[in-house]
């Protein structure tokens, strides 16, 4: 129970953070979703991916991971019923769809590297470091925005 007071306290203290980056975002709008990805990283130490699986738990993770190759599978046997109920294809090509569909392989997994800390904390450096920039050219764009509006006619 403390447990889950613990993460909605947090919670509603990273869902504050985000929305005072939010608002203080003065930036072009294409270039708003790396603004606040940067500003998240410094929230949050280890790369997202890490972070929300740890919140979620390792148990939850795994049942995500079969609820989503459920939900492949369920697609493929769908695509089955629909090429085998086909009158549009041939006795050629119907095989051969059936064949391609049925060489499909779904792959579900998170990266090796996400239970190794380190690796974490260097992918952690590496977006942070290329958000940067992404930020110093939209804080760029947005100086040379505001020069062009310089020597304009108040009222034109």
């Amino acid at each position: 129970m403390y447990e889950d007071f613990d993460f909605v306290a947090n919670t509603s203290i990273v869902i504050a953070e985000i929305q005072s980056v939010v608002e203080i975002y003065s930036g072009p709008p294409h270039l708003r979703k790396e603004f606040c990805i940067m500003r998240a990283s410094g929230i949050f130490p280890l790369s997202l991916p890490s972070v929300l699986r740890k919140i979620d738990g390792v148990k939850r993770s795994r049942d995500n991971k079969a609820l989503v190759k459920k939900i492949s599978r369920d697609i493929k046997e769908e695509y089955h019923r629909i090429l085998d109920a086909s009158h549009i294809l041939d006795n050629v090509t119907a095989p051969m769809a059936i064949q391609k569909l049925d060489n499909i392989s779904v792959l579900v997994s998170y990266p090796d590297k996400i239970e190794n800390e380190m690796a974490m904390e260097d992918e952690s450096d590496r977006i942070s470091t290329e958000l940067f920039w992404s930020m110093v050219f939209g804080a760029s764009a947005v100086y040379r925005e505001k020069i062009k509006r310089l020597r304009k006619p108040v009222n034109p």
